[in-house]
């Protein structure tokens, strides 16, 4: 999962909020990477927004079924919701579709996966 924003960008961070769910961005998006983009925008504020991450990369992936960098996004938003098992097969699609640092980061995250399904149930 990426890292929040730094505590001393708090304020920088409300205004992300803001400024990703304002009224110019809430017409539906047609593009995968503007909403694939706002998915991560919306990982990275501090704190996370995972329910908004989770519908826009589940939009992304539904415009682009194959651009693993939207599974990753929807993996990543899914893991913040505590849906691990969901987020395992998310992840599991970027590494069957994707190629390189995504497949990468990916299989990364799902080797991680058994760790966070037992941090969640002690």
């Amino acid at each position: 999962m990426l890292p929040p924003l730094p505590l001393s960008r708090a304020r920088d961070a409300s205004a992300g909020q803001r400024l990703t769910r304002s009224t110019s961005y809430d017409a539906q998006p047609t593009s995968f990477i503007l909403l694939g983009n706002r998915s991560l925008a919306s990982l990275k504020l501090s704190p996370p927004d995972f329910s908004s991450a989770l519908a826009d990369a589940e939009a992304a992936v539904a415009l682009a079924p194959t651009w693993a960098k939207g599974h990753v996004r929807r993996g990543e938003a899914l893991e913040g919701l505590g849906r691990v098992d969901e987020a395992v097969k998310a992840f599991e699609e970027a590494v069957r579709t994707g190629s390189g640092t995504v497949q990468s980061g990916a299989s990364l995250s799902l080797s991680l996966a058994p760790a966070l399904s037992l941090r969640r149930s002690s």
